[in-house]
């Protein structure tokens, strides 16, 4: 064959297997296409993939994906394949894997590293040839191909198919980023909507991704007008430039300038006019896509009050006395600037006290012949956490314990929702399944994607007045209630879907009888969550012997909890711990 053909044989292996992973979906689309088209551009009788193992090992395992004439030929071949997964550097494809760079086995039979001949000598094949799907710098396939005699690999074909395979990878790393950027983009966008700072994010073109509400006060721009978009609408003509020789530098692998720091530059609004502001960038990765975030203040007034002080400055230079009294109106506005960001970071502390002033105070409620304490520590200033414990329907003690999902600011933020929703229903619902139900309807309405579910458990506890107590309880997703009589523990628990899972939920109310002695106690996951520094987990049996302990129930459940930060030691807690107790008191 002459070089010409040889030329046009790699361009079609090319541009076939290229044009149809472009169109494909998922990822092993993208690779069955390649393989289909290398195998007919070639002539090769059978194609095969690898793929990176989900385990964190590095090794490689069949994606069980093959193209051949022949759907039923090759069997014992196929099945030595489907049975091996490969270290780096082991087998055909493990040295494609460890190189980086396509291998080529004349005599699979003869070679020595190649451990399906060695699992089943009859294997139909003879000669075969792989090259890398890479990602960037990483392997994330080996694409393999087999004759039943030799294999003649040129090095225009050789070359046409490592481009292929960089090519593919690309593509791959397309799709990945698609999706991973889909499922973080509703994660930052519920902490970044409201957040008192504009926030803008952009893709490694400079185009708009994320557009917060401050975003839109300070520029002018609605959401709608900018998504999409290059920066370029917000950045004054001086510096369009200088931004776009920035994004180029980016798109070739360089490290951005300014990540880490705070950098003072001008906007530019919407009506046209220039401001200053403060830009404090941040990137982060989705596979291998690169993103920029970007929270952006305006300064304006700062830089006016700045301004102020050099002309002042400036007026005041030729006297010594008028330079120190400009140096200490200087030390003032520095002051006061420091100030402002320890007010600022005030803020979340002060979000954890309200948080906690949402809480019941226990100590105002009476109810007859029964004690009632909590605890309660989020693992952040802020948690995700809530109960409530107040007089409900026909004299009883209504109480609710809800784990919204997830920690810290975005759960805090749930709790708020959970408690304005649990205050409008509590009074009307006539028992815990009801309230429930109501929950659920609500938190399905404001978020059918589930972003507002949360595990719940709410129960009526009602003395009685010849003695003891009546308890009808519902849950939903959340951890038992516990009954401590005597030396036994009793569970009551009846299974639940999470508030917000489902419109179809369903939710059942259950009952039980307190006799006098006994303890309820109802409790978030926290509790039990709890590791020491040797990696040992805190057993529920410690945990409900301390519970059940003699002694006045407030001082027996402080006591629990601060054997478990004991425990504990130096390790933080991983997560919200609440903890209601109750206590039937004889007569």
């Amino acid at each position: 064959m002459d070089a010409l053909k040889l030329e046009r044989r790699a361009a079609s292996a090319l541009k076939d297997s290229l044009r149809g992973a472009q169109s494909a979906g998922s990822v092993q689309e993208i690779l069955r296409a390649a393989l289909r088209g290398v195998r007919v551009a070639t002539g090769w009788a059978l194609g095969h993939a690898y793929v990176l193992a989900h385990d964190g090992t590095g090794e490689l395992v069949s994606a069980g994906l093959w193209c051949s004439d022949a759907p039923d030929g090759f069997a014992r071949f196929r099945a030595a394949t489907e049975a091996t997964r490969l270290e780096p550097g082991v087998g055909l494809p493990g040295r494609v894997l460890a190189s980086g760079s396509a291998v080529l086995v004349e005599d699979v039979h003869s070679d020595p590293n190649f451990p399906r001949a060695t699992l089943d000598p009859g294997i139909e094949v003879v000669a075969g040839f792989a090259f890398p799907v890479r990602a960037g710098e990483r392997v994330v396939a080996v694409l393999e191909f087999f004759a039943c005699d030799a294999i003649e690999v040129d090095a225009p074909l050789r070359d046409a198919l490592e481009v292929l395979g960089e090519e593919l990878g690309q593509v791959i790393q397309q799709r990945w980023t698609t999706r991973a950027l889909a499922e973080s983009e509703s994660r930052f966008r519920a902490v970044a909507r409201s957040a008192n700072d504009a926030i803008v994010s952009a893709d490694i073109d400079g185009r708009v991704t994320f557009w917060n509400d401050c975003a839109e006060r300070i520029f002018g721009y609605s959401e709608a007008e900018v998504m999409g978009e290059p920066l370029t609408r917000i950045i004054p003509p001086a510096y369009r430039e200088a931004h776009e020789r920035g994004v180029a530098r980016l798109r070739d692998g360089a490290e951005p300038r300014v990540i880490g720091r705070t950098v003072t530059l001008e906007g530019l609004r919407k009506d046209g006019t220039l401001f200053p502001v403060e830009l404090s960038l941040a990137r982060w990765r989705v596979n291998e896509a690169c993103f920029f975030s970007g929270i952006i203040r305006d300064v304006s007034e700062r830089r006016a009050a700045e301004e102020r002080l050099l002309e002042a400055l400036r007026r005041l230079e030729a006297s010594e006395q008028h330079a120190r009294e400009v140096s200490l109106e200087l030390q003032r506005k520095n002051r006061e600037l420091e100030s402002r960001r320890a007010v600022l970071d005030a803020d979340l502390r002060e979000a954890g006290a309200f948080q906690r002033a949402m809480l019941p105070s226990l100590a105002e409620l009476r109810v007859p012949e029964l004690s009632v304490h909590a605890c309660y520590q989020p693992a952040e200033i802020v948690g995700g956490d809530l109960y409530d414990v107040s007089p409900g329907p026909g004299g009883s003690l209504r109480s609710l314990l809800a784990d919204t999902v997830g920690h810290g600011v975005q759960a805090s933020l749930r709790t708020m929702v959970v408690k304005t929703l649990y205050e409008r229903h509590k009074a009307g619902a006539a028992t815990p399944a009801a309230l429930l139900s109501k929950l659920n309807a609500d938190a399905i309405a404001m978020h059918p994607d589930r972003q507002m579910r949360f595990a719940a458990c709410c129960f009526d506890l009602r003395t009685l007045p010849g003695g003891g107590a009546t308890l009808r309880y519902a849950n939903a997703g959340q951890l038992p209630l516990m009954l401590l009589r005597g030396g036994e523990v009793i569970e009551l628990y009846e299974p639940g879907p999470f508030v917000g899972m489902t419109a179809a939920a369903v939710f059942v109310d259950r009952e039980a009888e307190l006799r006098a002695g006994d303890r309820l106690y109802a409790y978030t996951d926290g509790l039990l969550d709890q590791w020491n520094p040797d990696g040992e987990k805190a057993e529920e049996d410690v945990v409900l012997a301390a519970l059940g302990a003699p002694g006045e129930l407030a001082e027996v459940m402080r006591e629990a909890v601060a054997g478990l930060d004991r425990f504990r030691g130096a390790e933080a807690l991983p997560d919200d711990l609440t903890l209601l107790g109750y206590e039937l008191r004889g007569r």
